[in-house]
């Protein structure tokens, strides 16, 4: 709800999640959009999934803040819909987590820089002779109060696209951030490219961002890339690019995954003997997937609360969720029987004798999105073939892990498996 009893709302009519208003003054309620030249390639709106989130908000009848999400990098705009402009306020946010008005000229915002990880600040806005607002911020809670990192330990990203060279979809470009090594203590002498851990994310409609990641510079502090994959489905590029994804899940997530590894190979940026991939959730599963599609791309693989069996989420799945298998997997399959098969041939667990590589599995023994049976059931399935698979289970943990005895341990676990298998 806007301000002076307008309603504003995003919708991706165009292509993007862009901002639109109903004024109910209005005898027939007309739909206008909001026109910002500049911005018509940005999003308004994240994944719809994802509840609770605020991306704009209105400060006045005139005014609104807003994340503006471009090829999933954020940055935050001021709007003036009276005259259809907007003013960057340059707040090197790259990752946005809730916009809150708190006056008429104040907004809190939760957010993450290239530097940082996420603050709450408060921004306080004035506007000079030329109407242009001078903008004040105060951080009022930082997720960095509890360590500090030098500045010359961050490993900052760089947006790439790889070309689509795998799976049932092809020739369209596949987007990844890289973050290459980074430790003023460590030289390498022989000039060969470094060992690689592929980060794809959870959802799977969400993205990886740009920002700071804990878990990603204790990776590249360490003399470890990462390739943070933004496979075909994720958000923040596009209507087009996510609903491409429908009845792909399991298939060209994972192709897109291994053209980002076939394209840093090839440019000599990885060592491709040393090559590993980890993800939650919907990234668990693409783990578990890539790891029997593709067993020679993989030294090592790491799947926190990922699913193993697709068949077991569909019937154990809260409401909320309860559709996304029919929605992702199985809407271009026909028939009850058809549908049966594709579960099981979209389910990890039963390939793991084309597995190679060694497998970690993290999980929480109080998840109810995807049970630990899911984890324990991987790990038996790779035993029985003879591979190597480790399981650690967090006692009271559930769908990730807010303990922090358990992040920590589960950290110290990650740098050890990686340490062991990628060298």
């Amino acid at each position: 709800m806007g301000l002076g009893w307008s309603v504003w709302f995003a919708s991706d009519r165009t292509g993007f999640w862009q901002l639109y208003s109903i004024h109910p003054d209005d005898e027939d309620c007309q739909v206008r959009p909001l026109v910002l030249k500049g911005l018509e390639g940005a999003e308004m709106a994240i994944a719809e999934w994802d509840l609770g989130i605020s991306t704009y908000r209105s400060l006045d009848e005139s005014t609104i803040v807003a994340a503006a999400v471009t090829h999933a990098t954020s940055r935050v705009v001021l709007i003036n819909t009276a005259t259809a402009s907007f003013q960057d306020l340059d707040l090197q946010y790259l990752d946005i987590d809730g916009i809150y008005r708190v006056s008429p000229t104040s907004f809190a915002i939760v957010g993450s820089s290239a530097d940082s990880p996420p603050e709450l600040a408060l921004i306080s806005l004035t506007l000079d002779t030329h109407a242009k607002a001078q903008v004040q911020k105060t951080v009022l809670k930082s997720t960095a109060s509890a360590f500090t990192l030098p500045l010359e330990y961050i490993s900052h990203a760089t947006s790439h696209t790889a070309p689509q060279i795998h799976g049932p979809l092809r020739n369209n470009p596949v987007h990844f951030f890289f973050f290459p090594p980074r430790n003023p203590h460590f030289n390498n002498n022989n000039n060969t490219p470094p060992p690689c851990l592929v980060y794809v994310h959870g959802g799977p409609n969400s993205n990886a961002s740009p920002a700071f990641d804990l878990e990603t510079q204790c990776y590249t502090t360490r003399g470890f890339a990462v390739a943070a994959v933004n496979y075909t489905g994720s958000t923040g590029f596009g209507r087009e690019y996510h609903e491409r994804f429908s009845g792909h899940w399991g298939l060209a997530d994972v192709a897109d995954t291994v053209s980002v590894v076939d394209y840093l190979v090839q440019n000599g940026t990885i060592d491709k003997s040393r090559v590993g991939i980890y993800g939650g959730s919907a990234g668990g599963y693409l783990t578990l997937r890539a790891l029997h599609m593709y067993p020679d791309t993989w030294a090592a693989g790491m799947s926190s609360y990922g699913i193993s069996d697709v068949h077991a989420l569909q019937a154990d799945s809260y409401k909320f969720e309860s559709q996304d298998v029919d929605r992702l997997l199985l809407s271009l399959t026909q028939g009850a029987e058809e549908r049966e098969a594709e579960l099981t041939r979209r389910s990890p667990c039963y390939f793991a004798k084309d597995m190679k590589a060694p497998l970690l599995l993290l999980q929480g023994t109080e998840d109810v999105v995807v049970p630990v049976a899911q984890a324990r059931m991987m790990a038996a399935a790779m035993r029985e073939c003879g591979n190597v698979a480790e399981v650690v289970e967090f006692p009271s943990e559930g769908h990730g892990w807010l303990g922090k005895e358990a992040i920590f341990e589960s950290l110290r676990k990650k740098e050890v498996w990686w340490r062991t298998h990628l060298g």
